[in-house]
C-alpha cells in the first residue's frame, strides 16, 4: 500500500473545523442572550417586588401614626403572627399579594411604643418574592 502525497482533502477538513467551530460560537452566543434574558426579568421582578413591599411598610407606619392599624380583621393589634390588614392598600397593587405580620409583641414603655413589623411581596407564579422587616418606634 502507498501513500500518495497530495492534499486534495485538506480544505474540506478545514472547512469542517471552522464550521464546527462557527457553529459552538453561534450557540454560546445564543445561551448568553437566553440566560441574560431571564436574569432580567428576574431582576425587574423582585425589583417590582421590593417597591411594593417598601410601599406597604410606609402604609403600615402611617396607620400607626394615625392611630388606623389593625390586626386580623379589624381587631387591635397586640401578639406575635398578628397579620396586618392591609386590605385597602394592597387592593390597588395588581397581581401581587403582600402580607405583613407583628413578628414580635408591641412593647409599651416610657411612653414609647416599639412594633417589629415583616412585610412580603410576591407576584402570583412567579418565584420572586421581597422581605422587609424593619422595628418602628413611636414617642
Amino acid at each position: 500500500m502507498r501513500i500518495k502525497n497530495n492534499n486534495k482533502g485538506i480544505a474540506l477538513i478545514t472547512v469542517l473545523i471552522f464550521s464546527a467551530i462557527s457553529v459552538a460560537i453561534v450557540g454560546a452566543l445564543l445561551y448568553m442572550l437566553t440566560s441574560e434574558t431571564k436574569t432580567s426579568g428576574m431582576t425587574r421582578g423582585y425589583t417590582e417586588a421590593l417597591e411594593i413591599a417598601k410601599g406597604s411598610s410606609e402604609y403600615i407606619m402611617q396607620s400607626i401614626l394615625q392611630g388606623t392599624l389593625t390586626c386580623n380583621g379589624g381587631s387591635i393589634c397586640a401578639n406575635t403572627g398578628d397579620v396586618i390588614d392591609l386590605e385597602s392598600y394592597a387592593q390597588n397593587i395588581n397581581g401581587y399579594t403582600v402580607k405583613a405580620e407583628l413578628t414580635a409583641p408591641i412593647i409599651v414603655e416610657q411612653a414609647k411604643t416599639i412594633y417589629s413589623i415583616r412585610v412580603e411581596a410576591s407576584r402570583a407564579g412567579s418565584p420572586e418574592k421581597a422581605v422587609i422587616e424593619f422595628i418602628y418606634k413611636v414617642e
